[in-house]
């Protein structure tokens, strides 16, 4: 689920980072790394099935001294995340069926150490305690003249718990280096309606089959091995699903929380809700040839799909504004064939009022409705006719805009006043697209209008205020659609029971949606939520500083968000000092209003704001594991979780003691720490280690292992988390829908409610932008 609007910004390439639980390993010693890797998962209720294909360019025959040739042992290792003794692995190495052991408890865990020890590497601990699949010995005679391996494994595994989803985990790979090409592939199936299909690391593009089935797709290049390939789903019968994945360690940060929201895929005719919705086409000199052309067809396109309880407006506007109808019509046959020959006859001459031609846009809406509300605007320049002043177009659309209206703008080239327009989208909770040179117009808007289908509620408000919530991103949610997933991110403070409540509008009355929900004291599967919580929180932090104009205090919260989570964007990121140090940097936003520089910086602005799976950037010099970060620092990959003055418990990589805490500790999570680095600093509940490499340490005196590892200082236990339906409040209970002249979609203030710049409809921004990438190959 991805916006695609940033074809400027971080590249999704990976530096060497922690490695994950699968490896081919050669004569015992040297660990490989694959060129390529396809993950076929198919999950058919609470079960998957996983297909993983590794490639790897290797010659499988060496050379002895006497020039003899030599055929090299080559073992496979697989790690079953959350697996069981009953699992079963194939495997085939070019094809031929190879043998293998799986090991569980003690023994899958000595032969990690093994592997620890004779690679020098941490990384088999990362799977701690889980079982371990090793291949018989791949040298076989079949393989003798062979260059280069392909090595296809399938393993049958139970869905498990993930927040109240269920979900399965594949293991990327043990070696550091990035994956040269890595594609995904998901079926789900299930016994009732499938709600949420979702990745955290690795972005899938959703498309609904059936009201039970999806599928979903990735595909990405030089990808880091750090993050195991997670796939999430959820099923549900109630007819606006709530899902929740929560992460909370300790009292002292408190908890965050990814809420997913899916309508019902298959709503009965009376449930779905009309629309209204007003057009605004900029015919203006510069909209000339293939940009209006395209802008054309696509309205057209969309005039087609419009149902007969929709309503609509269109106009043009240059000089002046030109309108089919003042108010919003019916969209009937004959008022769409009427909106086409209006499309047909507009050519492009003349200036740009926008202020005079949104104001008309607005207005032409019809009052009272309580259905979904957007006034689309197509534009390709700045004002220049008319009012001009951005701060009175601004103030025109605030108080014009009584019916709350979403305002949606398809930015076209580089000629654009960005912060206008993103004042105009966000003030309303509304989005910008930008369209740049290389995009298609048409794609861009027809993909936006099939996200519109089958409207369930307007204005939604998800009441999480038993839970202390708070810092939520989208700051107003989007309308919510059939089948469409909608995923707001935010902290919670007071975990155990409560009720969580879902307001909106229907067809014109007030709808509300009551949830018994259960948030835990202690949950630490899910860490990419605070990850991904960060990225949004930076991103609107950075986006007002855009907007607004340089504020200290902004900044601050910026990168300390950024230095705690390790979140590296164009504006956040690590440097390295002389001394190697890796500390985390800001740089200056771009003010810029229009141009290149403007449009790119937005479009990269907007894609963190939106992010709901985490980044994969490069970090040479820092590391993850859940919700850590572990930059270098002094020689040791240093975890900036808050801790005063840390009291080190040492510990030499490789020691008894090392393997004793690696077992120790496993249901905690320890493996993941030790699996960053020979040198690391972490804290693990309450206690702060120093694990140290005895043979390559970061100082000249090697501390002292320390005798005793202290216990715990509480020993938390996960708690699941609940969410479970408990009906629609009657309507005769419910306040009455707003009337004219009254707030609607207001804050307290009387302003339309904030939104979060280009985060609209999130679930499906990715189609968006799938379908552009592969129209551009951008």
């Amino acid at each position: 689920m991805r916006h695609w609007g940033i074809l400027f910004g971080v590249l999704l390439y990976i530096a060497p980072l922690t490695a994950s639980g699968t490896g081919l390993v050669r004569d015992g010693v040297e660990l490989l790394a694959p060129g390529s890797l396809e993950i076929t998962a198919t999950i058919i209720s609470d079960t998957a099935t996983v297909q993983t294909t590794r490639s790897y360019n290797v010659n499988l025959v060496g050379e002895a001294p006497d020039g003899e040739p030599v055929l090299s042992e080559y073992r496979f290792y697989r790690s079953i995340p959350g697996g069981n003794a009953a699992s079963e692995v194939t495997l085939t190495v070019n094809s031929v069926a190879v043998g293998g052991t799986l090991y569980t408890g003690e023994e899958a865990d000595a032969r990690r150490r093994s592997l620890v020890l004779s690679l020098r590497s941490p990384a088999p601990l990362k799977h701690q305690g889980q079982p371990l699949f090793v291949s018989d010995p791949l040298s076989d005679a079949a393989l003798a003249d062979v260059y280069g391996l392909t090595i296809t494994a399938k393993v049958t595994l139970p869905m498990r718990a993930h927040g109240t989803l269920m979900g399965v985990a594949t293991p990327v790979d043990w070696h550091s280096s990035p994956v040269n090409q890595l594609n995904v592939t998901t079926t789900a199936s299930m016994d009732g309606q499938l709600r949420a299909l979702y990745s955290p690391y690795h972005p899938l593009t959703v498309s609904r089959v059936t009201a039970k089935t999806s599928s979903g797709a990735f595909s990405g290049w030089n990808h880091t091995t750090a993050f195991d390939v997670t796939i999430l789903t959820s099923v549900g019968s109630d007819p606006m699903h709530l899902d929740i994945l929560p992460f909370r360690y300790d009292d002292d940060e408190g908890g965050h929380f990814m809420a997913l929201l899916t309508p019902d895929a298959e709503p009965g005719e009376n449930a779905v809700v009309p629309r209204d919705i007003s057009i605004v086409l900029d015919q203006s000199g510069s909209m000339q040839g293939e940009k209006l052309g395209q802008a054309k067809v696509a309205l057209k396109e969309v005039l087609n799909g419009l149902r007969g309880q929709d309503n609509f407006a269109l106009s043009s506007f240059a000089n002046s504004v030109a309108q089919l109808n003042d108010a919003a019509v019916p969209a009937g046959a004959e008022n769409r064939t009427a909106a086409k020959e209006f499309v047909d006859a507009i050519d492009a001459d003349g200036g740009t009022n926008l202020h005079d031609a949104l104001k008309a846009g607005i207005k032409a809406l019809p009052l009272n409705k309580g259905n979904p509300r957007y006034v689309v605007l197509l534009t390709d320049g700045i004002p220049t006719d008319g009012i001009t002043d951005t701060e009175e177009i601004l103030e025109m659309a605030r108080t014009v805009n009584e019916v709350g209206a979403r305002i949606v703008i398809f930015g076209i080239g580089d000629d654009v006043n960005t912060v206008l327009l993103e004042k105009l989208a966000k003030e309303s909770g509304g989005a910008v697209y930008f369209i740049r040179f290389g995009m298609s117009v048409e794609l861009a808007v027809t993909s936006f209008f099939e996200t519109l289908q089958a409207p369930m509620m307007a204005d939604p408000e998800l009441d999480l205020s038993a839970f202390g919530a708070a810092a939520m991103y989208p700051e107003k949610l989007p309308d919510l659609f059939a089948g469409q997933t909608v995923a707001l991110l935010g902290r919670f403070s007071t975990p155990g029971a409560g009720t969580v409540t879902l307001s909106g509008m229907a067809n014109g009355a007030a709808v509300e949606h009551v949830y018994d929900v259960t948030l835990p004291s202690y949950n630490i599967g899910a860490g990419y939520v605070p990850k991904i919580w960060a990225t949004r929180h930076i991103g609107t932090l950075l986006h007002r500083i855009k907007l607004e104009g340089k504020n200290p205090d902004l900044v601050d919260d910026a990168l300390a968000t950024a230095r705690r989570y390790g979140i590296v964007t164009q504006f956040t990121y690590y440097s390295v000092d002389e001394d190697g140090n890796s500390a985390m940097t800001y740089s200056e936003v771009p003010m810029d209003s229009v141009g290149d520089k403007a449009v790119a910086t937005s479009a990269a602005l907007d894609e963190y704001e939106s992010d709901d799976a985490l980044r994969t950037q490069s970090l040479a010099d820092a590391r993850w594991w859940r919700d850590r970060v572990f930059p270098l620092r002094g020689g040791w990959f240093t975890d900036t979780y808050p801790k005063e003055t840390p009291q080190w418990i040492d510990v030499h990589f490789g020691s008894d003691q090392y393997f004793d805490l690696a077992a120790d500790e496993a249901a905690h999570g320890v493996g993941g720490f030790l699996a960053v680095a020979r040198n690391v600093r972490f804290e693990l509940l309450g206690r702060t280690f120093r694990i140290t490499d005895p043979q390559e340490p970061p100082v000249e005196a090697l501390p002292v292992e320390t005798e005793v590892i202290p216990a715990p200082l509480q020993t938390p236990t996960d708690v699941l988390v609940a969410v479970s339906y408990t009906g629609e409040t009657p309507a005769d209970q419910l306040e009455p829908p707003l009337v004219q002249g009254e707030e609607v979609g207001c804050t307290s203030s009387g302003a339309p409610a904030p939104g979060a710049l280009a985060l609209f409809l999130l679930a499906l921004l990715g189609l968006i932008g799938r379908r552009i990438v592969l129209a551009t190959g951008r």
